[in-house]
């Protein structure tokens, strides 16, 4: 007779066995790299049994750890790696893993702009780094973290950033997330020419290193290092005005890797160099819409296809069509302030000024770093008068988004 553990055990076996290998289908990094969502499924049915062992409930809770941050579970995986943490307080990945959780919440909370009210969460992720370090000398993933969280305070930690970036790469020079992180970290700090040196060292890694999917991610889309990184370079030798050689970049990236991102992106490009005045016939768009047709033929859903969409019919003065477009790509990126701004400036060319004033505000209120980019046009056309030190700002900027959107002259 099955005790009642070994049944459970025993069912899991069953009903993982129809799958195209068991092996495919455990709680496993395999598992995890190919499907997060089926990964939590799974670690969870081995969390349950009876009999599992404290070692492999470690290791599925570092797993289903995982697949939640995959899946944008931070509550979840923060769970499970303090859960571990309490089984295993000595194990370094689990440090690590919640000390990643921790820059996330940094990530998200802050972007560019520090907010001193992140700072517990900033000491949480290096005092996780420094545990981890602790317990495991020369821990590479360990001294990333500690980069990019001193980087998200801002440029004044520049120097503790890249020396902690400096030493992942040399414990682990073959690996593209280390040389990834430093050149987003460089770029960051407008240090174009060191980021796209990186750049170069990674595209030069051997294939299989950088073609693994979903390892890195462009535009809030899981994608392999070349495809991040070629995007990366492109971008900044336009930033450093060497527009010949990012479109030549912008090429290689699409004929290398035909891919939504690589589509979009070169479509973007496209249509930055165009030049285009109202009242006079459109300039050719045909390659532009062949990239968006093709991006969107692999992807229907992804943001950047439909936000490129929507600037290609404006253009051709198409706003009904653009409106739908810019709407599409917010649904998957609603706090992206830009994109809303062209949606509520497709909203007031088609008369509807005061859900076009809606959309101006909530872009404002949801993308702090946009609200401020746009904050010197708003004082520049009147609309933003001197506010006083002691005053809270926001109601005044939240009159002046209203007010440029209900006034044609103002974009």
């Amino acid at each position: 007779m099955f005790r009642r553990g070994g049944i459970a055990l025993w069912v899991l076996v069953v009903q993982l066995a129809p799958g195209p290998s068991l092996a495919a289908d455990q709680c496993s990094l395999e598992l995890l790299q190919a499907n997060a969502a089926r990964a939590a499924e799974v670690c969870t049915l081995v969390l349950n049994a009876d009999e599992t062992t404290t070692a492999s409930r470690v290791a599925a809770l570092k797993i289903r750890g995982r697949a939640m941050q995959r899946l944008d579970r931070y509550p979840d995986a923060i769970a499970d790696y303090e859960t571990g943490l309490r089984i295993a307080p000595d194990d370094a990945e689990l440090h690590l893993r919640r000390g990643w959780t921790a820059y996330e919440e940094l990530r998200r909370g802050g972007g560019s702009y520090f907010d001193p009210g992140l700072q517990p969460a900033l000491d949480l992720a290096l005092k996780q780094a420094a545990q981890a370090l602790r317990l495991k000398p020369d821990y590479p993933d360990a001294y990333r973290l500690i980069g990019v969280a001193f980087a998200m305070a801002g440029p004044d930690k520049f120097a503790e950033a890249k020396a902690a970036h400096d030493e992942a790469i040399r414990l682990d020079p073959n690996n593209p997330e280390m040389w990834f992180s430093r050149l987003i970290m460089l770029e960051e700090n407008r240090r174009f020419h060191e980021a796209i040196q990186d750049a170069d060292v990674i595209l030069r890694l051997p294939a299989d290193l950088i073609t693994k999917p979903r390892a890195a991610e462009s535009y809030l889309k899981s994608t392999t290092h070349r495809i991040a990184t070629a995007i990366k370079r492109a971008e900044m030798l336009r930033k450093l005005g060497r527009t010949n050689e990012a479109w030549q970049a912008y090429n290689m990236a699409a004929e290398l890797d035909p891919d939504p991102i690589t589509y979009s992106r070169r479509a973007e490009f496209r249509l930055s160099q165009i030049g285009f005045f109202p009242g006079m016939p459109p300039p050719p768009l045909d390659a532009v819409q062949a990239d968006l047709d093709k991006a969107l033929a692999l992807d229907p859903d992804y943001w950047v296809s439909h936000e490129q969409r929507g600037y290609l019919l404006v253009i051709r003065e198409q706003h009904d069509a653009a409106a739908t477009e810019f709407a599409l790509a917010l649904k998957q990126y609603p706090e992206n302030g830009g994109l809303r701004w062209s949606y509520a400036l497709a909203l007031r060319k088609l008369g509807r000024s005061e859900e076009a004033a809606g959309q101006g505000i909530t872009a404002f209120r949801m993308d702090r770093g946009f609200m401020f980019q746009k904050l010197g046009m708003l004082r520049r056309l009147g609309y933003l008068a001197a506010i006083a030190p002691d005053a809270d700002p926001r109601p005044a900027i939240m009159d002046a988004a209203r007010a440029c959107m209900l006034d044609e002259r103002c974009g």
